[in-house]
């Protein structure tokens, strides 16, 4: 019998894309988080996985910064393949996104004034 010409020869097998929240379900999260400081933050960051295409990681290393209102982008620095790349949320995403920036913006002054010895 003949030596068949495949032996050895490997495929690769596509990888399965991680499979989306139906609509209901991220519907269901995003009515979960309240109007409190934590609900606004899951309410963007839930947003913002389910939109913008990052990965949990690039999302998590987000700052204030990162975000322009401008043109609803995001600035991963180190994104996939440790390059920084730009990422776009719609106008859904963008309200809870602008709703966190305001509210670091306030911590952040909040902040330095304690530390300033000012609002005692």
């Amino acid at each position: 019998m003949a030596e068949t010409p495949l032996r050895g020869l490997t495929m690769r097998t596509p990888k399965t894309l991680p499979r989306m929240p139906a609509a209901d379900g991220l519907r269901v999260l995003v009515q979960a988080s309240g109007p409190h400081l934590e609900g606004v933050r899951n309410r963007a960051l839930v947003l913002t996985l389910a939109e913008s295409g990052l990965q949990a990681s690039e999302v998590l290393h987000l700052t204030v910064e990162d975000w322009r209102a401008s043109d609803r982008s995001l600035f991963v620095h180190a994104g996939k393949g440790r390059k920084g790349r730009i990422a776009f949320v719609g106008p859904t995403t963008a309200r809870p996104l602008f709703a966190q920036r305001k509210i670091a913006v306030i911590l952040e002054i909040l902040a330095w004034r304690s530390t300033h010895g000012y609002g005692r």
